[in-house]
This record gives C-alpha cells, sequence and structure tokens, in this order.
C-alpha cells in the first residue's frame, strides 16, 4: 500500500533501558498515518506501545516521511517483539531483538560488534549477507556504521531530481532508500548506529 513500513531499524538510545525504532514511509503517506510501535516480551501479545515523532521531507522531492520512536524501561537481556507502522492501518511484520545485559555483566556476556565503513551498494552484498546471518544467529549484538552508507551522490540518473527550492547537489533518494532497504534485515535485529 501507499504507507507500507520499509527502511525498518533499530538504534541504541541515551539510556541503557531504551531502544530507538526507526521506520520510513513514502513521502505520498495521508497526514492522519499515526506512526507507533508495539511491543512486549511474547510474539502475540504486543501490550506496550510507544507513539512515534515523524520529520516531513525536506529538500528532497522523493525523500520519506521518517519516524521514530523510543520504547523505555526495557529489562537487560531480555527479547523483544515488536512491529510499526500506522496505529489505525498498516503494520509491519513482527521483529525482534535482545536487549544489552545489565551494566556489569559484561563479562560474562562479551559485546560482539561489526564495525565497518564505505559500505555503499554496488559492491556490499557479500558483506550484508554475512552480517545479516550475523544477526540472525547471535553472533553480532550492534552494527557501528562509519559512514559513507550509499554513495548515492556517485549515482545520477534520468531518475534523479534536482531539490526544490532549495541549494545543493540533485535528489539521489532512490538509492538512499535502496541502501536502506539492503540493510533492514539487520538494523530490525540488532542495533544500527
Amino acid at each position: 500500500t501507499d504507507e507500507a513500513v520499509r527502511d525498518a531499524r533499530i538504534s541504541l538510545a541515551a539510556a541503557a533501558d531504551e531502544i530507538v525504532a526507526t521506520w520510513a514511509t513514502p513521502n505520498t503517506t495521508r497526514s492522519a498515518y499515526r506512526p507507533v510501535v508495539l511491543w512486549g516480551r511474547a510474539e502475540h501479545a504486543l501490550k506496550s506501545t510507544a507513539n512515534a515523532t515523524s520529520s516531513q521531507p525536506r529538500c528532497f522531492a522523493l525523500g520519506p516521511w521518517v519516524h521514530r520512536a523510543t520504547l523505555t524501561k526495557l529489562v537487560a537481556s531480555t527479547r523483544y517483539f515488536y512491529r510499526v507502522g500506522d496505529a489505525d492501518g498498516v503494520l509491519s511484520p513482527t521483529w525482534s531483538f535482545v536487549t544489552a545485559p545489565a551494566h556489569g555483566q559484561w563479562a560474562e556476556r562479551p559485546l560482539k560488534l561489526v564495525w565497518y565503513g564505505d559500505l555503499g551498494l554496488t559492491f556490499a552484498q557479500h558483506t550484508v549477507e554475512r552480517v545479516t546471518q550475523m544477526a540472525r544467529t547471535g553472533t553480532a549484538d550492534l552494527v557501528m556504521h562509519m559512514g559513507d552508507i550509499a554513495y548515492a551522490d556517485n549515482h545520477a540518473d534520468e531518475h534523479s531530481q534536482k531539490c526544490d527550492g532549495c541549494s545543493g547537489p540533485n535528489n539521489y533518494q532512490d538509492r538512499l532508500n535502496a541502501f536502506y532497504e539492503s540493510v533492514t534485515p539487520i538494523g530490525t535485529r540488532i542495533p544500527m548506529m
């Protein structure tokens, strides 16, 4: 549908007992869209809710709406299930993540970190497949992406549009959307920073 969830991911928050869920919907999303995260410890009983804020597309003519909600008061070393989307409409599939151990318990369960940069899209398939497998099997707890995420500025084509009323390069939102879509299987399971 026009309000389908895409580009979903989680990230760490300022507090150790919080996780931020982020997702996008097309810039044609209806104004009555009520972004929300339904979450809980049981896959079929998502009893907690976190309302999200939405940012409006600015310079990018093809840019999506970006929605962000913070899940709070999470228990350490616990699996949580969640869905994101419209409180009155389309929701994502159910995803899950495991919270980090409590402070002082890292010796019992060391953090497994994936750290990379300059991923892009063109030559990233092997890396994305490997990190997705690590996220699925629990052999990675966190992804730190240092930058140069999509190389969208290297891919001008007939679909790129000049920003309306702003300065700067052409709009390469399609390439950026494709990048975020490629890492969604990772970012819905483990935090991506």
